[in-house]
């Protein structure tokens, strides 16, 4: 369950921690805005991708920002860099709608992607914050020119370490 720790103390003890999560939000949100399909002759390919890596970010009241750079591979993208930002606000002591942006970078091309509405909630231990949300293809470039979709995505960001981890999945045309 979420933690029950007064919105005050909260804040105090997250102050710093909860950027790195919404960076990581913000990339997914990102691959999953390049997900979409551009044009009706647009072929379909199936997009999944996971990657990890550190973030950093700040919380100033009920506001919240941060940004990260990770690395992994997916399909169709192959080995890639995911580096984006998010902001958003605390809607209670545990959670924060966020709103971010994210480029996925490879040898292929870039896709950019853009999340709104996307939750972070804090576990009950503190430490480790959960996220999901989806995402809509922005842009692409390269071979992923007029790439469209919406991806959806989840993941995790450890308040202590500052690791964060994400994992995309849906289907975008190009």
């Amino acid at each position: 369950m979420w933690s029950a720790v007064p919105y005050a103390r909260l804040r105090s003890r997250t102050r710093f921690r909860w950027l790195p999560g919404l960076t990581v939000v913000a990339m997914v949100a990102a691959a999953v805005a390049s997900a979409a399909p551009a044009s009706p002759s647009a072929k379909r390919h199936t997009f999944t991708a996971t990657y990890t890596g550190y973030g950093h970010g700040q919380v100033h009241g009920t506001r919240a920002s941060g940004s990260a750079t990770l690395h992994g591979r997916g399909k169709p993208l192959g080995r890639s860099t995911l580096s984006g930002s998010a902001s958003g606000v605390f809607i209670n002591s545990a959670c924060v709608v966020w709103s971010g942006r994210g480029v996925l970078r490879s040898k292929a091309g870039s896709i950019t992607l853009t999340a709104h509405g996307a939750r972070a909630c804090a576990r009950a231990d503190g430490n480790t914050v959960s996220f999901a949300g989806s995402a809509k293809v922005a842009r692409g470039t390269s071979t992923f020119r007029g790439v469209h979709g919406t991806l959806s995505f989840h993941g995790t960001y450890s308040r202590n370490s500052g690791a964060v981890s994400i994992s995309f999945k849906g289907q975008i045309s190009y």
